[in-house]
């Protein structure tokens, strides 16, 4: 005839600091969610920073650096006569100067009205928006593609600078998006970014950020960069987190969350 043994086994104890880190680590506002937010945020400040331009003034000196690649600006006057002494296309004359003395020049278009402008600009951008330059020819004359007024370059240059800080705009909207800020060049951009922004809280927190930029995928080394640092500070946060979990055990106080402290140990470290 087989013994039955019966026993009870306590596991209250277990159950409690089960429970304690469950709060302390996957509960609503927890450690997992905070680490996961705050690296995220990292994240999107580091790419928002390396992607170019560093400054609105870089953007906007590289703008005009690109725009004098393809138009000539001169004296609105002079422009006039030349159109109306020789038209719009293809100039090809020797013209005297105001100190009397005699230049060839070759200006292949002239525009008094700026209307074309945007359209040869794009015409002569690349996938990453800068342009070639068109003014090497190898002549003794003054060669211009495209000759303006110096007031219809200032307004076609004011409104081109007008759009510095989109290509950081669509990172800008999920910073923004996390409770982030961003600087005023840029986020004037993020209504009309190309992107999206999906935030999944609780438990198993998650992000989507996407960016439809044109050009995005020549900062793929950004992001990737990005991407590592992160992943390497996320890891030794949790190893910081487990190890005040198990602080908080040995001296037999309730888990605490320690999210903070293993941001501020990271501070400090670095």
């Amino acid at each position: 005839m087989s013994e039955v043994v019966t026993m009870d086994l306590d596991t209250s104890k277990l159950n409690a600091l089960t429970e304690q880190l469950h709060d302390a680590l996957v509960a609503q506002g927890g450690d997992a969610s905070a680490i996961f937010r705050d690296e995220a945020m990292l994240f999107l400040r580091q790419v928002i920073r390396l992607t170019p331009p560093k400054t609105r003034q870089q953007g906007e000196a590289a703008i005009d650096r690109d725009l004098m690649k393809v138009f000539t600006p001169v004296n609105g006057d002079f422009l006039d006569d030349l159109v109306i002494e020789h038209g719009h296309n293809n100039i090809d004359e020797w013209l005297t100067t105001a100190g009397g003395e005699k230049r060839h020049v070759k200006f292949t278009y002239l525009d008094n009205t700026g209307g074309p402008m945007a359209d040869f600009h794009n015409k002569n951008r690349d996938r990453s928006g800068r342009t070639h330059n068109l003014k090497h020819q190898n002549s003794d004359a003054w060669y211009a593609p495209y000759v303006v007024s110096y007031e219809l370059f200032a307004a076609y240059a004011k409104k081109v600078k007008a759009r510095v800080g989109r290509r950081k705009a669509a990172w800008a909207m999920s910073l923004m998006g996390m409770g982030g800020k961003a600087a005023r060049w840029i986020s004037r951009h993020v209504p009309g970014a190309k992107g999206e922004f999906h935030l999944t809280v609780g438990d198993k927190p998650s992000v989507v950020m996407i960016n439809r930029t044109p050009g995005i995928g020549d900062d793929l080394r950004i992001v990737r960069s990005a991407l590592r640092v992160r992943e390497e500070a996320i890891a030794k946060r949790i190893r910081l987190v487990l190890s005040g979990y198990s602080k908080d055990v040995a001296q037999g106080i309730r888990i605490q969350r320690h999210a903070v402290r293993s941001q501020e140990a990271m501070e400090e470290a670095a």
